[in-house]
């Protein structure tokens, strides 16, 4: 019952997160908008995986768009089909 909802929310902070106009994401709503959890993110820019910049020094944040351009430059191009009709 615990995942369904935590699941729930999540899906609902996700949908609020793209429909929003808000370009710049804090590292909960970046972490949300990947669909990762924030240790993973906070791994990511460790080791500077990942586009982000800090703000005052400290506070990591998030483009948006760079985000979506880091997913597409990131994706496994598929080899082809194994199985053919």
């Amino acid at each position: 019952m615990y995942n369904i909802k935590k699941q729930t929310t999540m899906k609902q902070e996700k949908a609020k997160i793209l429909d929003a106009n808000k370009e710049i994401l804090t590292t909960d709503e970046a972490a949300v908008f990947l669909g990762i959890a924030k240790g993973t993110l906070y791994q990511l820019t460790h080791r500077k995986e990942i586009p982000y910049f800090k703000l005052g020094g400290k506070l990591n944040r998030f483009s948006k768009s760079e985000l979506i351009e880091w997913m597409k430059r990131s994706r496994i191009e598929e080899k082809g089909k194994i199985w053919s009709r």
